[in-house]
């Protein structure tokens, strides 16, 4: 009986672990959105063998089919996962292509396989053992609870592929229990475990680069690799991510950079997690080089706060850190979100980056910003939401599907909490056309100081932008003379418009980069009034509306109205499913 409850642990450990492991090569091969699929597939499987129990119920010798199963359910982990990640479909032609509804249904029939498996082994056991149907229960949850555990250090130690050869020879492993006590099984059997378990776990150790997930060819990474001599320097996987680090001569990221700048600038890296959105890893600048941060946009807010204490919230490849320290915060505390990529960045590439992480001034706390915004007592002078995203159109419909706490008007709250008197909350967007998000962002500063008792947000913003850049800033007492002098005389050096400001004047704006209409500038003051703000947030042609906890999608922009404009679009935007945000 021991054997039994031993077949059922490890088969039951063995099918979580593949069952979460498959979350991640969704998220990474796919996107994040995919991840849930794994959910309904093992639902289905587990469904699906307990109509074929209920249609065959009987067993004659239980212990050889529990084994065979066990067995069967190995080769199915292994086997789909092939299946997936070597005949994957092409989710952003799915909609028009007839042709990827074959992959999409053999990748589907697959994954359904070892969770079929896996359900039919453990309705065997219970039916065929009765008696002992609390034990087995207990056996079945502890083994899910154990693969659920396991699977933390299988993805940080041997990667996504590892993970799920480490899997199919847990069941392999389950066969043999099985099969302990099971009449006529040959020597060849126990071989066959044998050999298949060692060359899993080989396998697992070696990690060679044929079992990797497979990117999309839409991801913003393998784009970055079709660079001729772009290689990935650094990879490693936790449980709920994969860094990746592209050693490129093609990589030049500086977000806001004044078309005015025409000096040198530093060699970059780019960061990506998931194989998306690419974050610069910026080489230490040389003398020469350093003159390019002073023409960001992100250089502002630090001319008119020198020597400020600031707080970073999720730098990833560190600009906005080497920009505080460079242009001379007394101190910057970083909150890291996710420790892989502070270990690549701080570790792997602290040579690279100048030790932008290790400078005294540089205090690190590995955690969400939203609970270290809960918690520090603050004050700061300038508060930094890093840029995390890519540029995206406003018809990229497939990004609205991931939440976001840091761009929710309770953030915004509690980070204004955590300013000091003359502080600045400073964020940025991309400028899209129409700038749906770029607004959104000022809903969000609006709402959040009417939360603080500011009915009247317009002499507490300053926004400003380039071509494809919105800065915006946030104060609880409102911006003086000074620091709108100083805004107008760095914006004109610079090439920059102003968007909002206290004491913007009809035609200030507008003047370096020329949006068609005069539509848009209308929108930035509009959202900001006092009485009438609601009413244009209301009747914008984009949900710009404020994003919360409880709806923390702040790249969720779409209205019912504009699905007759997705649907001309079908087959002609850069995203999948028509878009529309």
């Amino acid at each position: 009986m021991r054997t039994r409850y031993g077949g059922l642990l490890t088969l039951s450990a063995a099918t979580l672990m593949y069952e979460l492991a498959l979350t991640r090569v969704f998220a990474v091969a796919q996107g994040y959105h995919f991840a849930f699929l794994s959910l309904s597939l093992a639902l289905l499987g587990f469904g699906a063998s307990g109509a074929w129990l209920a249609r065959w119920p009987a067993a004659r010798s239980p212990e050889r089919t529990l084994s065979l199963l066990a067995a069967a359910s190995g080769l199915a982990i292994v086997g789909s996962y092939t299946v997936l990640n070597w005949a994957p479909f092409d989710a952003y032609t799915l909609a028009w292509d007839g042709r990827q509804w074959l992959p999409l249904a053999l990748n589907y029939g697959a994954l359904i396989v070892p969770f079929l498996l896996a359900g039919l082994a453990t309705g065997l056991a219970l039916s065929a053992w009765p008696e002992s149907t609390p034990e087995l229960y207990a056996v079945n949850l502890c083994g899910s609870a154990a693969g659920s555990l396991a699977v933390l250090g299988a993805l940080a130690t041997l990667g996504v592929a590892g993970t799920v050869l480490v899997a199919s020879a847990l069941a392999w492993v389950s066969a043999g229990a099985f099969g302990w006590a099971a009449p006529g099984f040959r020597r060849g059997w126990w071989c066959g475990l044998t050999v298949g378990v060692a060359a899993s776990g080989a396998l697992a150790l070696a990690r060679p680069a044929a079992l990797d997930v497979r990117l999309s060819p839409y991801k913003p990474m393998s784009y970055a690799l079709r660079y001729p001599g772009a290689r990935v320097g650094f990879q490693g996987w936790n449980a709920y991510s994969r860094v990746d680090i592209i050693e490129s001569q093609g990589i030049h990221s500086a977000p806001g950079l004044s078309l005015r700048y025409a000096g040198p600038l530093p060699e970059q890296y780019a960061l990506a997690i998931d194989g998306g959105p690419l974050s610069p890893l910026t080489r230490s600048p040389s003398p020469a080089e350093a003159g390019f941060l002073a023409g960001l946009q992100g250089s502002l807010p630090h001319l008119l706060r020198p020597g400020a204490d600031v707080l970073v919230l999720d730098p990833r490849g560190g600009l906005d850190v080497l920009l505080a320290l460079r242009l001379g915060a007394s101190r910057v505390d970083v909150v890291a979100p996710n420790p892989l990529v502070l270990s690549a960045v701080r570790d792997r590439y602290g040579d690279y980056t100048g030790h932008i992480f290790d400078d005294p001034r540089t205090r690190i706390t590995v955690g969400g910003p939203r609970s270290y915004l809960a918690r520090t007592p603050g004050p700061f002078d300038l508060v930094v939401f890093s840029l995390a995203q890519a540029y995206r159109p406003m018809a990229a419909g497939s990004y609205a599907l991931g939440e976001d706490y840091t761009f929710t008007v309770d953030c915004f709250v509690a980070a204004l909490r955590c300013l000091a008197p003359r502080g600045i909350l400073v964020t940025q967007g991309w400028l899209q056309s129409p700038p749906a998000e770029a607004l959104r962002l000022l809903v969000l500063a609006r709402d959040a100081l009417a939360q603080l008792g500011i009915a009247d947000p317009r002499p507490h913003v300053v926004a400003y932008r380039d071509w494809g850049l919105v800065t915006v800033m946030v104060q609880r007492m409102p911006f003086g003379p000074e620091d709108l002098a100083q805004v107008r005389a760095v914006c004109e050096a610079n090439g920059f418009d102003l968007v909002a400001a206290p004491d913007l004047e009809p035609g200030e704006g507008n003047r370096h980069h020329v949006l068609a209409g005069a539509g848009n500038e209308r929108a930035f003051a509009s959202v900001l009034e006092p009485q009438g703000g609601a009413a244009f947030v209301a009747h914008y042609p984009y949900d710009i509306s404020p994003v919360t906890d409880e709806r923390p999608f702040f790249s969720h922009t779409f209205r019912w109205a504009q699905l007759s404009e997705a649907w001309r679009r079908l087959g002609r935007s850069a995203e999948p499913f028509g878009g529309g945000g």
